[in-house]
């Protein structure tokens, strides 16, 4: 079995066996646990044990944050159309920026 496969089987497993109610719990539980470890990078200094240990966990809980979000969308459906406009905004936006950086 193929890795994709095998991990859509697993996301669909959980949302079926825990539902869509403790999922959503789950979800906010683990953005906020992202959330934490963004903000302890940023009492870090630069290259210290504390800033690479802070950084491990900012990979962990992005894994976590991208499961959730993966099996938010097998209960609500794939944000495609919203995600592709988002990104359009997020493009005209960059452009702007880089217009008035190069007027300053």
């Amino acid at each position: 079995m193929n890795n994709t496969i095998a991990r859509q089987a697993v996301l669909n497993r959980a949302v079926v066996t825990f539902g869509e109610e403790a999922q959503l719990k789950m979800a906010i539980e683990e953005m906020s646990e992202l959330t934490k470890a963004i903000c302890k990078l940023w009492r870090t200094r630069p290259e210290t044990p504390e800033a690479a240990k802070a950084i491990a966990s900012i990979r962990e809980e992005t894994a976590d944050v991208q499961i959730m979000l993966d099996q938010i969308k097998i209960l609500f459906g794939a944000p495609d159309p919203e995600e592709k406009e988002k990104l359009k905004r997020l493009w005209e936006h960059l452009d702007e920026f880089d217009r008035k950086a190069v007027q300053e």
